[in-house]
């Protein structure tokens, strides 16, 4: 009788390990797969280099060709959510990694004037923070991944 519950629970909790392998998994593939789509947004911008931050601040906004929420298979949005994703892309050199909840070392230069301080560089940045987050309710209740990236014109 004993073995027969040890079995048990041995059966239930590699279910459960299975359970949140499988939901890992979905998170990580959806970061990878947003972040290959930005980066293929700014590798297509890249051919006019005077318009490339303002293409991909575009493609990024809402009613662009990517858009600033996402929805993930396999992954339910949090209570009063539609969504389980966004898609940030920086633009103000004086936000902080605490504001942002990543870190990506900024404040930072991000249209190469020398200084950290403009608040809206989308015409003429050369370097952009993206910041993918994905708010869903999993296995272990409420969960918040963020995965912060640099695209960078050169």
């Amino acid at each position: 009788m004993l073995g027969f519950l040890a079995l048990a629970q041995t059966v239930v909790t590699t279910h459960a390990l299975k359970r949140t392998s499988d939901e890992r998994r979905v998170v990580l593939t959806a970061l990878r797969a947003v972040g290959e789509e930005v980066r293929s947004v700014a590798d297509e911008a890249a051919d006019t280099p005077e318009q490339w931050s303002q293409s991909i601040v575009d493609a990024v906004a809402s009613g662009g060709r990517l858009g600033t929420n996402f929805t993930v298979r396999g992954l339910t949005p949090q209570a009063g959510e539609t969504t389980v994703g966004t898609i940030e892309i920086v633009t103000d050199e004086r936000r902080t990694d605490a504001d942002l909840g990543v870190e990506l070392g900024m404040p930072c230069d991000l249209n190469a004037d020398g200084t950290a301080t403009d608040a809206n560089v989308s015409s003429d940045a050369s370097l952009l923070p993206v910041v993918v987050t994905l708010r869903y309710t999993g296995l272990a209740g409420n969960r918040t991944v963020r995965r912060g990236f640099f695209l960078s014109r050169f």
